[in-house]
């Protein structure tokens, strides 16, 4: 019986050290395929999520101007509030977004402050955590594409703000985001106006 045991264990199939290998191989170049892949795919997803954000923020601000014929760059104004997951920052930039003096609610003293005055999603999300869940790869500060990537289109003429000085007003909203978003290494901007024109630095 011991003897039979022992041929028994002594015949039992196993995986050589080639095998093994061969096995190693296929994995590596599966994955050398699909994690590129993958990787591109995601990015467009957070194009979409992008895009989604600004036409968002497009719609607060024709809704705004329809009522009082101007923009306005502050959240808390034309009632826009992000929530949620942000890789891209969304908004305008708060050094050229000045509000117009005649605005209803500075004439009102109404202007709202904190959390309300904000610019761009990321400021908004600092001063409200609860709200926003993961924006390590958006931008500081947002920041628009390239003029050649703007050519044509009815943009206002300063970086990411709003524009009440001309008539009719205009505004660009802008959505950025790090290089590590983009499997290219490279930073990506995009941009939407008062037309809803939107443009991007990548496809």
């Amino acid at each position: 019986m011991k003897k039979q045991m022992h041929v028994k264990l002594n015949n039992a199939g196993g995986f050589s050290l080639v095998e093994l290998m061969v096995v190693v191989a296929i994995i590596g170049i599966l994955a050398s395929v699909a994690v590129p892949q993958f990787q591109k795919f995601t990015f467009k997803a957070r194009m979409t999520e992008a895009k989604a954000g600004l036409t968002s923020l497009y719609t607060a601000q024709k809704a705004f101007y329809g009522e009082w014929s101007q923009f306005d760059a502050r959240f808390g104004v034309v009632g826009y509030a992000p929530e949620g997951n942000y890789s891209f920052n969304i908004g305008f930039s708060a050094t050229t977004a000045t509000p117009a003096a005649t605005n209803w609610q500075v004439a009102g003293n109404l202007a709202p402050t904190g959390i309300q005055a904000s610019f761009h999603v990321r400021a908004f999300c600092t001063a409200d955590a609860t709200r926003c869940k993961n924006m390590g790869t958006s931008a500081a500060t947002p920041a628009r594409p390239a003029a050649a990537n703007l050519a044509g289109g009815d943009f206002a003429a300063a970086n990411c703000t709003v524009d009440n000085s001309v008539s009719p007003a205009k505004f660009t909203a802008c959505a950025s985001a790090t290089a590590a978003i983009n499997p290219e290494n490279v930073v990506v901007n995009l941009a939407i106006n008062q037309s809803k024109d939107i443009r991007s630095t990548v496809p």
